[in-house]
């Protein structure tokens, strides 16, 4: 298994995802850490894992996305290109997901 290439945007989304949920539930914060490395690793395991994300973004053809286990609010927002997973995004489901990608 090839280890997926995080990108730094992602790595941000996660910090400020903890800090998030630190606000109301501290103790979750680590596990919430633990969790979101857990989803980066699992499409480079099995690559296409999750639907597309629709609408299709034009700039990000193939993106798909896959949910932080127990924190199932929070998706991985990611696209494979033959071997390589790139992990793009971790955010909150209900965010404007068009919108945040075209600020990246």
């Amino acid at each position: 298994m090839a280890l997926p290439i995080v990108h730094e945007r992602a790595k941000t989304d996660v910090d400020e995802i903890a800090a998030w949920i630190a606000v109301d539930q501290f103790s979750a914060t680590l596990r919430s850490y633990d969790a979101a490395e857990a989803a980066f690793n699992l499409p480079a395991t099995f690559p296409g894992l999750g639907p597309e994300w629709e609408p299709r973004l034009v700039e990000f053809p193939g993106l798909r996305f896959w949910p932080i286990k127990g924190f199932r609010n929070y998706l991985v927002m990611y696209k494979t290109e033959g071997s390589t997973v790139e992990v793009l995004r971790a955010l909150h489901g209900r965010r404007d997901v068009g919108r945040l990608f075209n600020q990246t």
